[in-house]
């Protein structure tokens, strides 16, 4: 196994963890920046935007930021598992 590999994994499970843990933490100012973004004038008239902007301004929308943080944690950790069960089992 190449160091190029474990320093690839191990970058992608530093940036899901990252991204999962500041959607997590910072969930209510992402979704007040996103409504503040999407209610200016360019997208007030898009119909194509219409539905996105529904489901930005949803109740619901702070919980699936969340949800978000923890997939990609959970995705984090289960990169980190397969990458340590790859090395314990790697025999030259």
């Amino acid at each position: 196994m190449a160091l190029k590999d474990i320093v690839i994994t191990s970058l992608s499970i530093v940036l899901f963890l990252a991204i999962g843990v500041l959607h997590l933490v910072y969930a209510a100012r992402i979704v007040q920046w996103y409504r503040n973004y999407y209610a200016s004038q360019r997208f007030l008239k898009s119909a194509l935007m219409t539905p996105f902007r529904a489901w930005v301004e949803s109740r619901f929308y702070e919980t699936w930021m969340r949800v978000f943080g923890v997939l990609m944690i959970l995705v984090g950790l289960l990169v980190a598992f397969v990458m340590i069960r790859g090395l314990l089992g790697y025999a030259p």
